[in-house]
């Protein structure tokens, strides 16, 4: 991956999968992620990386990440997006993409490089598995298509280059004490 901005789109199987994609770039890697573990012990480390938090359901919060996300990719950031909205429940199945945040960030940085990135996780033995990350060309990305085509788009790029099995329903959002529903 070169130098510079750029969008990386991916799935999400694992609470890794930020940490991996981070050090399998060269470059930082910005991303957003649930306001909760800014609450929890390893709020250190999310802000000390210069995470994202985000709040899922509230407009407030949405609208204050994607400009934290645009300022961040405006200084040559790279910012990974899950845009499945939470890990899939599997650890395997790519679900139907949500388009709330993902059709913004394209939409506000037009130039920016996008590529798609897919985490696969194999030879599960004990506490130890083999992690494969790949990234995908450049995308090619029309913003004048529907926010359907896009994600329809982006979807396809995801599966061709992973290979996983796909689901067109939204991954189920897990919820804890800690969170609401």
């Amino acid at each position: 991956m070169k130098p510079g901005p750029a969008i990386l789109v991916g799935n999400h199987l694992s609470l890794l999968d930020p940490v991996l994609v981070g050090l399998a770039n060269r470059f930082r890697v910005t991303f957003f992620t649930k306001v909760e573990v800014f609450e929890r012990i390893g709020a250190v480390f999310f802000r000390w990386t210069g995470q994202i938090p985000i709040r899922r359901g509230d407009e407030t919060s949405t609208k204050w990440a994607l400009t934290m996300a645009a300022d961040s990719v405006s200084q040559g950031a790279k910012l990974s997006i899950y845009p499945e909205g939470t890990r899939s429940e599997d650890g395997v199945t790519l679900h139907r993409l949500h388009r709330r945040v993902l059709i913004p960030v394209l939409q506000s940085n037009p130039t920016v490089p996008v590529h798609a990135m897919t985490i696969a996780y194999t030879d599960r033995r004990l506490w130890r598995r083999n992690v494969e990350i790949r990234f995908s060309e450049c995308l090619a990305i029309d913003l004048e298509e529907s926010a359907n085509d896009i994600t329809q788009g982006i979807t396809e790029a995801l599966l061709a280059l992973g290979g996983m099995p796909y689901e067109h329903t939204f991954s189920r959002i897990r919820t804890s004490h800690h969170e609401s529903a």
